[in-house]
């Protein structure tokens, strides 16, 4: 067996003091995290799968994580609702940093990823960040056309090898 593995982007966006939130259409809203969205903002991130190189957390543990790490802040976490429940989820980290954004595949091409993402950039401008990077997987091209038509840069290449599996 050859090795496998995942090649992945830094991607940049400067950020200027301009920036406005988004207007969502009818039908969307778009509320930052708060505990009692945990479980169905954790269920976007399953329904998403991995998004890098990383696994998906248990709920518990990603929950925890909000308490324990310096780098989770639920301010900085946004889900948006429309009348069937979660359709798009966005993790912000304390560095300026987009951990996940994901979007349900009953809200792909209409905008919402596009929209969550201009309100992420207002948001971190708002905190007086001059930038926000993100890390996206170098084959996952729909994310990447959207980072790119949103005014995102390469910063840095990152390649992973998974070393081969044993057979016995």
């Amino acid at each position: 067996m050859g090795e496998s593995g995942s090649d992945s982007l830094l991607l940049r966006k400067a950020l200027s003091s301009q920036l406005e939130y988004p207007q969502w259409p009818p039908g969307y809203r778009c509320l930052a995290l708060s505990e009692d969205l945990m479980h169905a903002a954790h269920g976007l991130l399953q329904l998403a799968g991995p998004t890098s190189d990383e696994p998906v957390a248990p709920l518990h543990t990603w929950a925890r994580c909000f308490a324990q790490d310096p780098e989770f802040d639920l301010a900085l976490c946004f889900i948006v609702l429309d009348e069937h429940g979660p359709v798009a989820l966005a993790q912000g980290w304390t560095s300026a940093y987009l951990k996940e954004l994901v979007v349900h595949p009953r809200a792909r091409r209409r905008g919402v990823g596009r929209r969550l993402l201009e309100h992420v950039f207002a948001h971190f401008a708002g905190r007086g960040e001059g930038y926000l990077d993100l890390r996206v997987l170098q084959g996952n091209n729909a994310a990447r056309d959207l980072y790119a038509s949103a005014g995102m840069y390469e910063v840095k290449r990152y390649s992973w090898k998974q070393p081969p599996a044993h057979t016995y």
